[in-house]
């Protein structure tokens, strides 16, 4: 990571990491989602987890889509407790994924980070996934190009190690922090077409 990405991320930190909504995304119902996510509970509140992750915590009617996506991981949840072996987070995105189909994308990515958030596995989104190519490319001019969303566990990947630049750069930040610094920058810094 070169000196310009880094002052970039020092200098920019607090003011994008301000810019997060606790009231669309209320820190205290996100902690309880994590401590809640175990392989050993059969009772987990899927459609907390799915209102938080898309924003709806506070709206009295939201997609169809999105209710139909906590249906299907609650009926899914059962049958993934019961895995005899447990999986790592790899395996565990791909289950999610393969068993929620290509376009739960993100919902499969939110499960794996929920169930294994405290080996590192961050939130990922568009936001922050576009943060990280944005800062990446500090100082190429024109920026080349990137794949607007996530698709796949090599993106996961990417964003990890890039999560893991970052806290050497900010030590004292929590992954908690580093997401909310990457959703804020990715959010407002959209690339102009």
């Amino acid at each position: 990571m070169n000196e310009q990405i880094k002052n970039e991320i020092r200098n920019s930190f607090d003011f994008y990491s301000n810019k997060y909504d606790e009231v669309k995304y209320p820190p205290g119902h996100y902690q309880a989602l994590k401590k809640n996510f175990t392989i050993n509970n059969k009772n987990v509140d899927f459609k907390l987890a799915m209102e938080w992750k898309y924003g709806h915590i506070s709206k009295k009617n939201y997609p169809q889509s999105h209710k139909a996506i906590i249906a299907r991981s609650n009926l899914k949840w059962m049958e993934f407790i019961s895995i005899e072996n447990e999986l790592d987070p790899k395996e565990t995105f791909h289950w999610w994924h393969k068993e929620l189909g290509k376009s739960a994308y993100i919902t499969a990515a939110w499960i794996t980070h929920l169930i294994h958030h405290k080996l590192g596995v961050p939130i990922i989104d568009q936001h922050n996934f576009r943060a990280m190519h944005l800062l990446t490319n500090i100082g190429n001019k024109p920026i080349p190009f990137f794949k607007r969303k996530p698709s796949n566990w090599v993106d996961i990947q990417q964003l990890i190690e890039f999560i893991e630049q970052i806290k050497i750069i900010m030590p004292t930040k929590s992954l908690q922090e580093i997401d909310r610094f990457l959703m804020m920058y990715g959010k407002f810094n959209k690339q102009k077409k």
